[in-house]
């Protein structure tokens, strides 16, 4: 592991994690096992947990006694093969309406709008088309949605696939790849989602007005802290390093991570990657492993709130899909310490709990407990 310049802490001194001494004793609790989970969310106001199913469902969890319902099959829309199939889910702030992304028959990305009924069930009928991307290759499609703190939708685009970014996607601003994007999923006339006003591409000559944040490989997990305003971001790495990224909020208005740079092509990690890419104003990981032991594609995940587990509030808690290692990491300090390890995983989220729940392609949704 290589830090760049130290990071600052913590908004609250309280929250600041104790792993210098080592990680604290947890277990993995096997809460419900499906059968391809790749994600993981919550709704505002709602005790359950949803899972994102690969091939096209959504199933709601009670985390307390396991009980498992179908709320969405958009099989219809979508089909798992490789990296492609449902891969994201969100809430609006007041839980109202549910948000997807998926990859189509075609292999394009698809966002789309649905209603809700009293029990949390996707409503067909009320289904509505967002924002369509075309995909030029089948990997590095991205994947997630987050709704920020201030109730926009943010969508985290990979650089369109194949491997070295070829077309150089995640520096061009005409191209809504290797990004993350940020809109206002209400519709406005014949418009289908609008442009916030303080996007910070929206008024670069020929820029793609719904950028937020660029130069991305195939960023698989990102999120605001809810207790700090703090962006995290991960990004899969092409064959040498995985890079974990934080962007520190600011005492303005703003959101974190407005106009940053990863440096995707330009670096693969803190290394030079696309010599021809030139990046002046790179925002640099906090933290880079290598390839090997450790794993060879990161997964993202959010800092730790919850109460099970006090040591660890504060830290950031990933893993990597390959070894199936579990992480938490201090920036405060530059500390990373093993949880556990688990099946490949493929998804980190906090649950309605607040507690850490990581999903594995066993088909296990799991419970970050204390032993």
């Amino acid at each position: 592991m290589r830090d760049t310049a130290p990071g600052t802490g913590p908004a609250d001194p309280a929250e600041t994690p104790s792993l210098e001494d080592g990680p604290p004793d947890v277990v993995a609790t096997e809460v419900i096992r499906t059968s391809q989970p790749i994600g993981i969310a919550t709704r505002p106001s709602d005790d359950r947990l949803f899972i994102i199913e690969q091939f096209g469902e959504i199933l709601s969890v009670q985390v307390a006694t396991g009980a498992t319902t179908q709320v969405a099959d958009l099989s219809e829309w979508t089909t798992a093969r490789g990296e492609q199939g449902l891969l994201g889910l969100a809430f609006s702030s007041d839980g109202d309406l549910a948000y997807v992304n998926y990859t189509d028959r075609n292999g394009d990305t698809v966002i789309a709008e649905y209603g809700l009924d009293n029990e949390g069930r996707f409503d067909p009928i009320t289904r509505r088309v967002v924002l369509e991307i075309d995909q030029p290759y089948r990997n590095h499609n991205g994947g997630r949605l987050v709704t920020g703190p201030d109730s926009m939708l943010y969508i985290g685009m990979g650089d369109g696939g194949s491997g070295g970014d070829p077309q150089r996607r995640a520096t061009d601003l005409s191209s809504l790849h290797g990004a993350i994007l940020r809109i206002d999923p209400t519709p406005l006339g014949d418009r289908a989602y609008q442009i916030p006003t303080d996007n910070p591409f929206r008024n670069v000559a020929d820029a793609r007005p719904e950028l937020f944040a660029i130069g991305l490989r195939n960023p698989w997990g990102f999120g605001f802290d809810p207790a700090t305003g703090d962006l995290w971001v991960v990004d899969v790495g092409q064959n040498a390093y995985e890079e974990l990224n934080i962007v520190r909020a600011s005492d303005d208005a703003s959101v974190a991570g407005a106009g940053a740079h990863f440096g995707w092509s330009a670096f693969e990690g803190f290394e030079p990657f696309n010599s021809d890419v030139v990046v002046t104003d790179h925002h640099r990981p906090v933290m880079v492993y290598e390839h090997g032991q450790a794993g060879c594609s990161i997964i993202g995940g959010m800092p730790y709130r919850g109460d099970a587990i006090p040591s660890l509030r504060g830290a950031y808690i990933f893993g990597d899909y390959c070894s199936g290692n579990l992480w938490a990491f201090d920036p405060t300090t530059d500390t990373k310490v093993l949880l556990s390890q688990l099946d490949q995983i493929t998804a980190i989220g906090s649950g309605p709990d607040g507690e850490i729940y990581v999903t594995s392609t066993n088909g296990a949704v799991s419970r970050i407990d204390p032993s």
